[in-house]
């Protein structure tokens, strides 16, 4: 198992397990026509407008209730599960402040799900960003030669970046309007989403440890956001990682005091104190020839090994 310190503390008198991340996926659809930008004067009604052409493929990927409209987008996600919504509901929330604090008309998305379950447990699609045509100020009658627009999806429990982005291309081939070229690029960046067992023995043992330092059991909470490396050590080397309060952050408490920094420590010396079922066996791989599972060290997979030994270093995993 792997014990990570990237968690958030849910207030400086509360504390939350995380249990799952959204992967991400990231694209950028242009869209072609004339050689050059044209008058609209001359050219008006005779070509095809690709910015016209990009707005029309944009607003076919989502229905206006918020659902994503491409063939075969959600077939992979696992669904939540009584128990996961139940975990969900404990955690405190008040929407109304929500909105207030953002400054929106209302909550939005796809329905039959609590905002918070689509927040940590649903997938997105979302447009980051437009480029085309005239941006400067008053008018001018151009017909744009090009259009473009950046498109990011947070993906969930078994869905695949590879799968998510063909869906996407074939989704924005076939609702290209006629008259222009459409070309679609993967952007970097791109992770699996990650998601705990329920029951694993890392979550009940860190859940013990949480709970015999704060007086209550954690909260079981999920992050939209993405850290790749725990699917990395998943695929790589079979072990899971649970992730328990370091610090407080947005939208929770930030505290500093001395109490907050010697609970934060005492998690770790408990955690690593704890027993729990293991099973030993030899990584598949020479850690010391890949800087890139160097994390590892500072995750406290492996054990601080003299650099001469690193060559044929050993793990630990759960049973």
């Amino acid at each position: 198992m792997i014990f990570s310190a990237d968690g958030l503390q849910w207030t400086a008198d509360e504390s939350n397990l995380v249990t799952g991340l959204k992967g991400l996926v990231g694209l950028e659809i242009t869209v072609t026509g004339a050689a050059g930008d044209q008058h609209s004067g001359l050219h008006g009604g005779g070509i095809a407008n690709p910015l016209q052409a990009l707005s029309h493929v944009l607003a076919s990927l989502k229905d206006t209730e918020g659902r994503i409209t491409v063939d075969g987008f959600y077939d992979d996600v696992l669904d939540l599960t009584e128990e996961d919504r139940a975990d969900i509901a404990r955690v405190p929330w008040d929407e109304a402040a929500y909105v207030s604090e953002l400054g929106i008309p209302e909550v939005f998305g796809e329905p039959g799900y609590t905002t918070r379950e689509r927040l940590w447990a649903r997938p997105t699609l979302d447009i980051n960003g437009l480029t085309g045509g005239y941006q400067g100020g008053g008018s001018k009658t151009v017909l744009p030669a090009m259009a473009s627009a950046k498109v990011t999806c947070r993906l969930v429990a078994n869905q695949k970046p590879d799968r998510i982005f063909e869906l996407i291309s074939q989704h924005v081939e076939r609702h290209l309007p006629r008259g222009v070229r459409v070309s679609v690029e993967r952007l970097q960046g791109s992770a699996d989403p990650y998601q705990m067992p329920r029951n694993h023995n890392a979550s009940r043992v860190a859940g013990e440890v949480l709970t015999e330092i704060y007086g209550a059991e954690p909260y079981i909470t999920r992050v939209g956001g993405s850290i790749p490396v725990t699917s990395v050590f998943l695929n790589e080397l079979g072990a899971h990682t649970i992730m328990a309060p370091k610090s407080a952050a947005m939208p929770f408490a930030r505290d500093g005091s001395r109490r907050a920094c010697w609970r934060q420590a005492s998690i770790w010396l408990r955690i690593r104190h704890k027993p729990v079922p293991m099973r030993f066996r030899a990584m598949p791989f020479d850690v010391s020839a890949n800087h890139r599972i160097s994390p590892a060290w500072r995750f406290g997979l492996l054990p601080m090994l003299p650099h001469s030994q690193r060559g044929n270093a050993t793990r630990w995993t759960a049973a």
